[in-house]
């Protein structure tokens, strides 16, 4: 019975990306070609090259800039833009390392290590005049009237703000539209912080900052092809059956370490009621802060899923499939809440244990790569 439902699901998945490939194809586009070399370098490597006086930063600053002015048609990657107030601050850090002689202590690079670097944020996070949305349509008029505290916390390690990026799940929402993968156009950047994802990975910043809260940082780091960082743990988890290239890729990273550093790795296996997990979770469970179908209105009123999805059909809503799919979700797991808390619990204690003080996880990012844009939505819609 168990084998009947598992061939039923890996029909039902394959012929979901035989539909969009045929609809697709296998359209590709090259961006233009990275004019600068510095455009390729790390931001620890462009800051150490600004104190050097090997690059300046207003060089450095222009050419981020023409980057992302010469993608953005293509990738719809950024929202609110200051390029301008950047390149004045990028002279006002020449002025201050053409004078370098005359530092004080408060610019040092242990205080200051990113002075002159450009950089972007999310657009759900705040900066004054930018912005603030969440991409949701009822806060469509939210501009901020303060800045973040981490954000303050970044622009006071000396980084250059350069823009805000687009969010949400996979990447689009109905107020900013669709974010395009750099390597393929017709292909996801991942979410909610896909935007992101994708703007470090098309070269126009050299970092960016996202947050995580059920693997936002995490699947857009892997789907745009870029190394990412959550420094939080994580409580919850949510498993797929793996494209045939990640397993053998994922089995040759475990190899390489168990080669090179003669480690043991132990194998876990858990595959029960993923997205339904991962679904509780995050909707109203301690992953996350408040009702999400509440949210989606700007704590106005709650949404109904179902209504909004028969709203759909006559292009009357203002929400994304992904959205109205987890309102829906919210709705039927209310009920199963506890049982799933319990069962998450019970597999995070396990992991702790198994982990130790000094064990780490082997664990793919996502099951396949990158997907089409609107496949995810009706290949979770149905694992639920």
């Amino acid at each position: 019975m168990l084998s009947s439902s598992c061939d039923k699901v890996e029909t039902f998945v394959f012929a979901i990306r035989l539909g969009f490939h045929l609809i697709y194809g296998d359209q590709k586009f090259k961006l233009q070609p990275i004019a600068y070399q510095i455009l390729l370098e790390p931001a620890t490597v462009i800051a150490k090259s600004m104190r050097q006086r090997q690059v300046t930063s207003y060089e450095v600053v222009r050419a981020y800039i023409g980057r992302l002015k010469s993608v953005q048609s293509y990738l719809n990657v950024y929202v609110d833009e200051r390029f301008e107030e950047a390149l004045d601050e990028a002279r006002k850090v020449d002025e201050l390392l053409d004078n370098k002689d005359s530092f004080s202590d408060q610019y040092s690079e242990e205080r200051i290590p990113f002075l002159g670097v450009p950089f972007a944020i999310k657009e759900s996070m705040q900066f004054i005049g930018f912005h603030n949305s969440t991409g949701i349509a009822a806060r469509e008029n939210i501009i901020a009237t303060e800045t973040a505290t981490f954000v303050e916390n970044m622009l006071k390690s000396g980084v250059i703000l350069l823009c805000n990026t687009n969010i949400k799940f996979s990447g689009q929402n109905s107020l900013y539209g669709t974010t395009n993968n750099p390597y393929n156009l017709t292909r996801i950047v991942g979410g909610s912080s896909g935007g992101a994802g994708c703007i470090v990975s098309a070269t126009g910043v050299p970092f960016g900052v996202g947050a995580d809260i059920g693997g936002s940082i995490r699947m857009s780091s892997f789907i745009n092809g870029i190394f990412g960082h959550k420094t939080l743990p994580v409580d919850a988890y949510c498993v797929n059956k793996l494209d045939p290239e990640q397993k053998l890729a994922h089995r040759q990273v475990v190899q390489h370490f168990e080669n090179t550093y003669k480690i043991h790795v132990t194998p876990f296996n858990r595959r029960r009621y993923p997205v339904s997990l991962w679904s509780a979770m995050m909707v109203n469970g301690e992953l996350s802060s408040r009702d999400f179908s509440l949210a989606i209105r700007d704590h106005t009123a709650h949404t109904n899923g179902y209504l909004e999805s028969l709203k759909k059909l006559f292009f009357r809503s203002t929400y994304i499939l992904a959205t109205i799919g987890l309102a829906i979700v919210e709705a039927l797991l209310k009920k199963h809440n506890k049982r799933f808390h319990k069962v998450a619990h019970k597999f995070y204690e396990e992991i702790q244990i198994l982990l130790g003080d000094d064990g780490i996880l082997f664990f793919p990012t996502f099951p396949q790569s990158a997907s089409v844009h609107g496949q995810l939505t009706l290949v979770v819609a149905q694992e639920i």
